[in-house]
């Protein structure tokens, strides 16, 4: 049977390091750092010590820009969220993502960023305010640890016609 292992070397599997002490076969005899021994299968600690390596020789993979050509990439809406959340203490109310919105009106700069936003996925064939609009309610809920409580409200921002309420999960 053909494996990467040698008897006495160190390796990892996601319960973390181990010694190889034996190999028997399809099974081999191992020892974590914390003394725990085990007997567990060789092809399988085979997969799992691969798959370690592969992930660890794969560079990481590239962030994503709003000026990359396929216009999905929605994180400048996250970091133009979490800016403005920045401004607001939690506990956070039901209407967040409405203050949000409000907020962003208020403030040039990031009405500014705001427009840009929708300028950009507009230019990509995208409904542009409906995306970021969207992505600002979706990046609050996320950002804030709340959940949709499932009501509509009609909201007092211009940015945007009405916000799903926010609630902390019970």
């Amino acid at each position: 049977m053909s494996h990467p292992f040698t008897i006495g070397r160190t390796y990892r599997n996601r319960r973390g390091e181990y010694e190889v002490l034996a190999i028997h076969g399809d099974q081999m005899t191992i020892r974590y750092q914390n003394g725990v021994e085990k007997s567990v299968g060789v092809t399988l600690q085979a997969r799992i010590w691969e798959n370690i390596q592969a992930d660890e020789a794969s560079p990481p993979p590239r962030p994503r820009r709003i000026d990359d050509n396929d216009g999905l990439d929605t994180q400048p809406i996250g970091d133009l969220v979490q800016t403005v959340l920045a401004t607001f203490t939690a506990p956070y109310p039901r209407d967040i993502t409405d203050q949000v919105c409000l907020a962003i009106e208020q403030n040039p700069e990031w009405l500014a960023r705001y427009h840009s936003l929708v300028e950009h996925f507009s230019s990509q064939g995208k409904d542009g305010k409906r995306t970021v609009n969207t992505s600002i309610g979706w990046f609050t809920k996320s950002f804030t640890g709340m959940v949709n409580l499932g009501r509509m409200a009609n909201a007092r921002s211009q940015l945007i016609q009405s916000y799903s309420e926010l609630g902390y999960p019970k």
